[in-house]
C-alpha cells in the first residue's frame, strides 16, 4: 500500500493536492479510519479527474477488504469509491470484473427501497450550494461542491441512474464537472 502512495507522488509531482493526499496516506491508512477513508477517497478521485485512472483504480482496490458494518463514518467513503473503482473499470472495458463490484454497492440500500430511490433523483446532489458559490462569484467553494457532486453522480450512475437522471445525463454531467475540475 505504502508503495503505491509513494509512487502516487513520483508520478504525479505537478499537483499538489494528490501528492499531500498520498504523503499523508503513506504514513497512515487505517481501513478502519473515517479519515484515512475519506483522504483515500479524495486521493481516488483527483487522480481519476486528473486522467491517472490506472493509478485511481489501484488505489481504489485499498477499500476492496473493508467490510460493511453499518458503519457510515467509514462505508459513506467507501462505497463512494466502490462507485468510481466500476465507473473506471466500465471506462477501462474491464466489464467482467464490474459485477464483482455491484453487490457491494447496493449492500446498504437493502430492504431500503425509498432511499435508493430518493438518491436516484438526486437527494444528495449539491447543486443549490454549487449555484450559490458561483452567483457570488466564489469559485473556490463552488469546486469544493462539484468535487464532492462528481463522487455523488457516480454512486448514481453507477446504481443505475433513474427516470430523472439517466445514465447518459450523469455520464456528461461527470465528465463535465471533471473538465472543470482538472483545469484547476
Amino acid at each position: 500500500m505504502e508503495n503505491l502512495f509513494e509512487t502516487i507522488v513520483s508520478d504525479v509531482t505537478q499537483n499538489k493536492k494528490v501528492i499531500s493526499l498520498a504523503k499523508k496516506l503513506a504514513l497512515k491508512c487505517s481501513l478502519k479510519s473515517g479519515k484515512d477513508l475519506e483522504n483515500l477517497k479524495d486521493l481516488c478521485f483527483w487522480l481519476y479527474i486528473y486522467d491517472r485512472k490506472e493509478k485511481a483504480r489501484l488505489a481504489c482496490e485499498i477499500a476492496d477488504n473493508v467490510p460493511f458494518e453499518n458503519d457510515f463514518n467509514i462505508w459513506t467513503w467507501v462505497e463512494v469509491i466502490t462507485a468510481l473503482h466500476i465507473r473506471i473499470l466500465r471506462e477501462q472495458n474491464k466489464i467482467d470484473k464490474i459485477e464483482a463490484y455491484r453487490p457491494r454497492l447496493m449492500i446498504s440500500y437493502e430492504g431500503e427501497a425509498k432511499l435508493l430511490c430518493r438518491i436516484l433523483n438526486g437527494s444528495l446532489l449539491y447543486d443549490d450550494k454549487i449555484k450559490v458559490y458561483e452567483d457570488e462569484g466564489d469559485e473556490k467553494r463552488a469546486n469544493a461542491w462539484r468535487f464532492l457532486q462528481v463522487g455523488q453522480l457516480c454512486i448514481m450512475r453507477e446504481l443505475g441512474g433513474s427516470e430523472t437522471y439517466p445514465i447518459e445525463t450523469l455520464d456528461k454531467e461527470i465528465e463535465r464537472l471533471k473538465s472543470i475540475l482538472s483545469a484547476i
